[in-house]
């Protein structure tokens, strides 16, 4: 990484794969960026497929750091940022601008799910990378989580309009299977297109959300 910068707001870094944006609260997730290897496969998946015409989506986009390096590879696409913490709105909008301040980019924010509605989110107080919506109570760590209220929407119900390529990113902390099914949904109702679709999923992310390996 070259270059480190504080703006008094975000927390903003040069890598190889462009700029990016980080709120001041998430140190330890900026610092992470200067490991060259950290999320790496991730990086070089979503720089090998998004084109000059791709519409990306990112569900659970987070800081938008993702949304960034997509932004350097798109023209004539969109970048789609769906994110329930609507707090990192301006994060995910300053990652996209800092590499590509002409795509076009889209909001929303929502978490994705069959049920719509409203949902509590308990996200760590200090690091709110990570939703612990899956995760049981635990009570050594409960004076480090908020309680977040988020609205929940099916991924069909929300205004987008895709290129002929969609390339998808999840990162949903256990949510990925009911994500999938949303996708599905949204490819009858769009079809006729190439879907590519990547995710990190661990036992972890099936013992958080109480379903079996085999489902």
């Amino acid at each position: 990484n070259r270059n480190f910068i504080y703006n008094g707001e975000f927390l903003i870094l040069e890598s190889e794969f462009g700029w990016h944006c980080f709120p001041r609260v998430q140190l330890n997730h900026a610092l992470s960026y200067k490991n060259p290897n950290f999320d790496l496969g991730m990086r070089h998946w979503i720089v090998n497929h998004c084109k000059h015409d791709t519409t990306y989506i990112d569900i659970g986009a987070n800081v938008g750091t993702f949304c960034g390096i997509a932004a350097r590879h798109i023209t004539q696409g969109k970048i789609i940022a769906i994110e329930p913490l609507t707090e990192m709105e301006n994060s995910i909008r300053m990652n996209v601008q800092l590499n590509n301040p002409l795509v076009e980019f889209h909001h929303f924010g929502c978490a994705i799910g069959e049920n719509e509605g409203e949902n509590i989110f308990e996200v760590y107080e200090f690091d709110n990378r990570v939703s612990l919506l899956y995760f049981q109570k635990n009570t050594d760590i409960a004076d480090k989580v908020k309680n977040s209220q988020v609205l929940v929407r099916k991924l069909s119900s929300l205004d987008i309009s895709p290129t002929n390529s969609v390339v998808i990113k999840i990162d949903a902390e256990g949510a990925e299977i009911e994500i999938l099914n949303q996708i599905y949904e949204f490819t009858e109702k769009h079809n006729g297109i190439e879907y590519y679709i990547c995710f990190e999923f661990a036992m972890g992310h099936i013992q958080r959300s109480n379903r079996t390996f085999d489902e």
